[in-house]
């Protein structure tokens, strides 16, 4: 969750969603989703960690 000072907006991460929820804090509604977005990674020469391994594929 993100909250600037003196705003009046918050923005949740919905993690399962794979979405950011635009929060009201006066009236505690959601005013808005948005999709996040993949930076695509594996284009800028990162390696994928494998599941339940905690390692680098090679």
């Amino acid at each position: 969750m993100a909250v600037a000072s003196g705003s009046a907006t918050a923005y949740v991460a919905l993690q399962e969603a794979n979405a950011v929820a635009v929060v009201d804090l006066a009236s505690a509604t959601v005013t808005g989703r948005e999709p996040a977005r993949c930076q695509g990674l594996l284009r800028r020469g990162h390696r994928p960690v494998r599941q339940g391994r905690g390692r680098r594929d090679p």
